[in-house]
């Protein structure tokens, strides 16, 4: 039988200029998280871009048209899909691996169907949680925030990777509210008009925090997460 931990680390995983070694609190996670953004920065903000452009689509129609309503559903279609890309950016930066924005869409589209049902089945579970009362969500979602990565960069299923997630997350919950709190703090200078691009881009360098957070779990918090679903030794998804 071997010895290999239930939990292993992807082959691919980062090394620790990206992923640090020991946990250095949410504010200290930026220099990384900048770091891991840098190496595909151009991709990420052309795929934020676009995503921005066909959002704001609806609103050039007359909102009591039917082609309003249309236009809605289809662009709520393609963010997911551009969703799905932005996660396959960051991963490939943490990992230190280029992706093109042709590449990045791609392999977005490959997984949006698993990613749309993912993000659903979340969506359900953020309201059923919500609906008993908000105690529960506060400590119900934070611990969900790691299913993308599982779904994405180990090929997990759907609720595989919300229960991989759950699992991961255990002992290290203040960990994601640090993430948020930071993010928090970060967006609060957008309500001076000097601010709004400072906090753009500190936002844009922060958002491979929960990322990081993920490799880093993996590879130094099994400790912790001992219970944590069979993840295969070499991820079979697009993540290459």
């Amino acid at each position: 039988m071997s010895d290999t931990p239930k939990h292993s680390a992807p082959k691919h995983i980062a090394e620790d200029e990206m992923v640090p070694t020991a946990w250095p609190g949410a504010f200290g996670l930026y220099k990384y998280s900048r770091n891991a953004m840098m190496v595909n920065i151009g991709t990420y903000v052309l795929v934020f871009l676009l995503s921005l452009v066909v959002g704001a689509i609806p609103s050039l129609v007359d909102q009591k048209s039917s082609a309003y309503l249309m236009l809605n559903i289809a662009t709520n279609i393609v963010s997911v899909w551009f969703g799905a890309a932005l996660i396959i950016v960051v991963l490939r930066s943490v990992a230190e691996h280029k992706i093109s924005l042709n590449d990045s869409l791609q392999q977005g589209i490959s997984m949006f169907g698993k990613y749309f049902l993912q993000s659903l089945l979340i969506g359900l579970i953020a309201f059923g949680s919500l609906l008993c009362f908000i105690i529960p969500a506060f400590i119900i979602l934070p611990r969900l925030s790691l299913a993308q990565y599982f779904l994405f960069d180990q090929n997990m299923g759907i609720t595989e990777s919300i229960k991989a997630s759950w699992e991961a997350t255990r002992g290290h919950i203040s960990k994601v509210w640090g993430i948020i709190g930071a993010n928090i703090v970060m967006a609060l200078l957008l309500i001076t008009i000097i601010g709004i691009p400072i906090s753009i881009y500190l936002l844009t360098m922060y958002s491979a925090a929960n990322a990081i957070l993920y490799f880093w779990i993996i590879k130094h918090g099994k400790a912790t997460t001992v219970t944590a679903p069979v993840a295969p030794d070499a991820p079979i998804s697009p993540i290459k």
